[in-house]
């Protein structure tokens, strides 16, 4: 079974209309770039820490984390993104096609390749999804039964 992936649009879904049209998903941590370079975790978080710090290791940790796990996002995984204003997430399938971008997208340049299948409304998940896609981190795993509910109900 494939995995699916809540990528954050920035804050408040920001870059929502950007990710759509753009086909792609992003997170920032540019001064690590390229992400893919890393051989682990461990990797990740010696840059990680000699770029930004390491004020709190909860944050080291979870940017580490979240980082390892962007850059292996599989192909074919389902990735989710959402806009509050509309309430709506837009669904799509991982293209396998990690880049750095050269052109600023607000500040996020590292990208991964989406092909977008459609829209799924807030409204239309049982409370249990709902809740369970709560999480403020740029990036996170989706349960099985949520990304089955998403797949159900594409538009």
């Amino acid at each position: 079974m494939r995995n699916g992936w809540m990528v954050r649009a920035g804050r408040g879904g920001r870059l929502f209309q950007q990710f759509s049209d753009g086909g792609f998903v992003a997170v920032g941590w540019n001064l690590l770039a390229p992400l893919d370079q890393y051989q682990d975790k461990a990797e990740i978080k010696a840059a990680y820490v000699r770029n930004y710090g390491n004020d709190k290791p909860s944050k080291t940790g979870n940017s580490v984390a979240i980082i390892d796990k962007f850059v292996n996002i599989k192909t074919g995984d389902y990735v989710v993104t959402y806009e509050p204003k509309t309430r709506n997430y837009l669904v799509g399938e991982d293209l396998g096609q990690y880049l750095f971008l050269d052109t600023n997208v607000d500040d996020y340049r590292n990208i991964r390749k989406v092909n977008w299948l459609g829209t799924v409304k807030r409204d239309c998940l049982s409370d249990d999804a709902q809740r369970s896609l709560t999480s403020v981190l740029t990036l996170f795993s989706l349960r099985p039964e949520v990304l089955k509910e998403f797949t159900s109900q594409l538009t």
